[in-house]
């Protein structure tokens, strides 16, 4: 380990870090400030203020690049420069306005923010990342599949992050009349997620053995991921905004029974800018109809109706049935969307060299 480390300051000017001295542990901070405002009898706010932060260290992944052979084996030597730090940060703000007028309404103003950061990062200086397997029997010309050694920047972890935020507008109207209690509402959503993914970044090598790496001989695997238009750091964005309107009514029909009606109408637009065409895809002819990975597809209006009771069997609160039905959406999964136009050859390339002349996985965009 010693041998290594001076040969990787001595000829690169690189420290890979201790083999005796990992950082370890996890660390979380939090914060939460709130302020409630009786402005008066029929006015009342809240702003509320939250941040957490929560770093984990953690070991390099246990596999090697798949872009010229998948390897699924535990690393048995790494330096601690090799490991990297996942750190999640999360803020959020929301600004709460209930409000009455008259006997008959009252008015709930919502507004909300909310910024969500997944990134990693590592102690070392921007290096590639480099494998050293177990040894090569020229004789009988097998590689030994395990890697002997590891060294440099964590192979998943450069430019490695997902930043989300998510803003939220909601008005609710209520009007009280007899046993009926009907409420309607507007609803606006804005959503922005980013994804930074960029395996072999810094780019990737694989020796044979230990003697063939501080021999200086050819490495059997060379990989580099690189961003198109000169971008170093290329990420794949998808924005939408959701607007909603409803309608829903509470009635009591009876001293034992009570009905809930609603309706709810749902309309989501995706930002076409985010996504780039593939002029080689749009170009195929599939029987008269071309194939646009520059746009989001329309999504038509989502209706969701939805009724339930609540009812009082005895009439005296000891046994209570309720029930339901309607048709209800939850989140978009982002993940599904942003990978995409992440995996599109739209953004990135990665090029590999293995044993041989160099091997493009994506073709560069037309």
């Amino acid at each position: 380990m010693d041998r290594v480390r001076q040969h990787m300051l001595q000829r690169y000017g690189y420290d890979v870090g201790s083999y005796a001295n990992y950082p370890n542990g996890r660390t979380d901070s939090r914060f939460l400030i709130r302020l409630d405002w009786n402005m008066n009898l029929n006015h009342h706010m809240t702003l509320r203020l939250n941040h957490t932060t929560n770093r984990l260290w953690d070991t390099p992944s246990t596999y090697a690049t798949d872009a010229a052979r998948r390897m699924n084996t535990s690393r048995t030597v790494y330096f601690s420069n090799s490991m990297f730090q996942q750190i999640s940060r999360v803020t959020t703000f929301s600004f709460d306005l209930h409000s009455r007028f008259g006997q008959q309404f009252s008015n709930q103003l919502l507004i909300t923010w909310s910024d969500m950061r997944d990134t990693r990062s590592s102690d070392s200086d921007s290096f590639p990342f480099i494998d050293i397997m177990g040894g090569y029997d020229a004789t009988t010309q097998t590689q030994t599949q395990s890697s002997y050694m590891s060294i440099g920047y964590e192979l998943f972890a450069w430019n490695n992050a997902v930043k989300s935020s998510v803003t939220t507008m909601t008005d609710n109207l209520t009007y009280y009349h007899g046993n009926h209690k009907l409420t309607a509402g507007v609803s606006w959503e804005h959503q922005s997620n980013r994804n930074f993914y960029m395996r072999n970044g810094l780019g990737y090598y694989r020796y044979r053995s230990l003697d063939e790496f501080l021999n200086g001989d050819a490495p059997e695997t060379v990989a580099i991921s690189y961003g198109y238009d000169g971008e170093s750091k290329p990420f794949t964005r998808v924005r939408f905004n959701q607007f909603g309107i409803y309608l829903q009514d509470e009635w009591n029909a009876s001293t034992k029974l009570k009905l809930s009606i609603g309706l709810r109408a749902d309309k989501l637009s995706l930002v076409d800018s985010d996504v780039r065409r593939n002029n080689i895809v749009y170009g195929l002819n599939f029987g008269g109809r071309h194939i646009d990975t520059g746009r989001w597809p329309d999504i038509p209006i989502q209706w969701t109706p939805r009724i339930g009771f609540s009812w009082d069997v005895r009439g005296d609160g000891t046994l209570r049935l309720r029930g339901g039905s309607g048709l209800f959406a939850g989140r978009m999964p982002m993940a599904f969307l942003t990978n995409m136009p992440h995996y599109s050859a739209m953004t990135q390339n990665q090029v590999v060299a293995t044993d041989g002349p160099s091997v493009s996985l994506r073709k560069p965009p037309q």
